[in-house]
C-alpha cells in the first residue's frame, strides 16, 4: 500500500482586513511518489497553500502532516528548515555571483564538505547537468537555470517537492520542452511533488491527481481525465478547457439522458441524480459529431482555425433551442463557410452533469 507523504486536514489561513479566507478548510494527501498539482486562477489560495505546507506561512486552522509528523496545527509548529521540503520559485531565484555548483550547495550546509561535493554531483547528474557545475546562472539557457532550480531543492533529498508556477517564465516554443524534461527527472527520482499551476496544459500533462481552486476553496480534486471529463462544477467545467453549460431535467435513470434547452441529450456521468431531478448539463467541444444525419441543425455563426482542430460557434435553427449558441470542436480538414448550414449529433463521452450553475 502506498505511503501518505503529506497530507492536509482542514487548514485555514485568514489575513487580516480580507473579506474572505485565503484558504477554507483544505483537505488532502498526497501519497509517495506521486505529482500533484493546485491549478487555478490567481487569488485562489493555491500559492498561499505551498507557502503554509513550506512553512512560510502559519495556518489559523487545521493541521498539516508531513511523513507521519504533524508540522503546523495547534500549537504545534515546525519552522521551514526543518521540515524536509524542498521549493522551486517561479523565477528559480538562483545566486547570480555563485556557480551552478554553488547554487545547488546552498542548502547543504549542515553536510560535511566531501558529503556536500557529493549531493551535488548526484543532484546535477539527476537533471542532466553534469559538467557544467562551473558555470555562471547568466551562462545558462532558461531550461537550464530551471534545472538548476530543481537541482538546488533536491539535493536536500526532500519529502516533498514544491515547484511554484515552474514553468511561466519560458516562452511558449521552450515551455513544453522543459516541463516534459523536469517531469521526467521527477518520476525517475520517485520525489513526491506539488506543483501550483495557473495553465491546465501543464496540469493536465503532468498531473497523477489534480486539485482546482476557487476563491480559497477546493472545488475538485481527481485524476487529469476525472477533471476535465467529468467537471463537478460549472467553476471547474469552464477553467478546465472550454464547455457549454445547459440547464435540463435528468430523464428515467436508465435512458442515460438529460433533458435539455436544446433537447434530449446523452449524457455519460449522471452523478447518481433522481428522474425528474433539475441539473446543470457541461458539454465538451470535442462531445459534437458533424454530419448529414445529425438531429441538431445549426447555421455557423464564427470559425477559428487552431490547428489541431477547428473552432466552430453555432446558432441553432429547429425548436427547441432555437437561437442558442453552442461551441463545438471539429477535424481541421473540414470544409465550411460563415453562415452556412450544418447538422451534428451530440456523442456522450464528454457530457456530465455538474453540480452548480451561475447562470452561465
Amino acid at each position: 500500500m502506498s505511503e501518505t507523504v503529506l497530507e492536509l486536514s482542514g487548514v485555514t489561513k485568514r489575513f487580516p482586513g480580507a473579506a474572505e479566507d485565503a484558504v477554507s478548510r483544505a483537505s488532502f494527501f498526497l501519497l509517495k511518489g506521486q505529482v500533484f498539482s493546485i491549478l487555478g486562477p490567481s487569488g485562489c489560495g493555491k500559492t498561499t497553500t505551498l507557502r503554509l505546507i513550506a512553512g512560510l506561512d502559519r495556518p489559523d486552522e487545521g493541521e498539516i502532516v508531513l511523513a507521519g509528523r504533524s508540522v503546523a496545527g495547534g500549537r504545534r509548529w515546525v519552522p521551514p528548515e526543518k521540515r524536509g521540503v524542498g521549493m522551486v520559485f517561479q523565477d528559480h531565484a538562483l545566486f547570480p555571483h555563485k556557480t551552478v555548483a554553488q547554487n545547488v550547495a546552498f542548502g547543504l550546509q549542515h553536510l560535511s564538505r566531501q558529503e556536500s561535493r557529493a549531493r551535488v554531483r548526484e543532484a546535477l547528474a539527476q537533471v542532466n547537468l553534469t559538467g557544467l557545475d562551473g558555470r555562471y546562472p547568466h551562462q545558462l539557457s532558461g531550461g537550464q537555470q530551471q534545472r538548476v532550480a530543481l537541482a538546488r531543492a533536491l539535493a536536500p533529498r526532500p519529502e516533498v517537492l514544491l515547484l511554484d508556477e515552474p514553468f511561466s517564465s519560458l516562452d511558449a516554443r521552450l515551455r513544453n520542452q522543459v516541463r516534459d524534461e523536469v517531469v521526467a527527472i521527477l518520476r525517475r527520482s520517485g520525489q513526491t511533488t506539488l506543483i501550483v499551476s495557473h495553465d491546465e496544459r501543464d496540469a493536465l500533462a503532468v498531473s497523477d491527481r489534480i486539485i482546482v481552486m476557487n476563491r480559497g476553496r477546493i472545488e475538485q480534486i481527481g485524476t487529469p481525465r476525472e477533471v476535465y471529463q467529468f467537471p463537478a462544477t460549472e467553476y471547474v467545467a469552464r477553467f478546465v478547457g472550454q464547455t457549454n453549460i445547459l440547464p435540463g431535467i435528468i430523464l428515467e435513470a436508465g435512458y442515460d439522458e438529460v433533458m435539455t434547452s436544446i433537447g434530449p441529450v446523452p449524457c455519460l456521468s449522471m452523478r447518481g441524480l433522481d428522474f425528474g431531478t433539475d441539473a446543470f448539463i457541461s458539454i465538451r467541444p470535442e462531445s459534437f459529431e458533424i454530419g448529414p444525419e445529425g438531429p441538431f441543425h445549426a447555421r455557423v455563426a464564427q470559425i477559428a482555425y487552431g490547428g489541431q482542430y477547428i473552432t466552430l460557434v453555432v446558432e441553432l435553427l429547429l425548436e427547441p433551442g432555437r437561437g442558442q449558441r453552442l461551441t463545438l470542436h471539429a477535424h481541421p480538414n473540414l470544409r465550411v463557410d460563415l453562415g452556412e448550414e450544418i447538422r451534428f449529433r451530440v456523442i456522450p463521452d464528454f457530457v456530465t452533469v455538474i453540480e452548480d450553475s451561475n447562470g452561465g
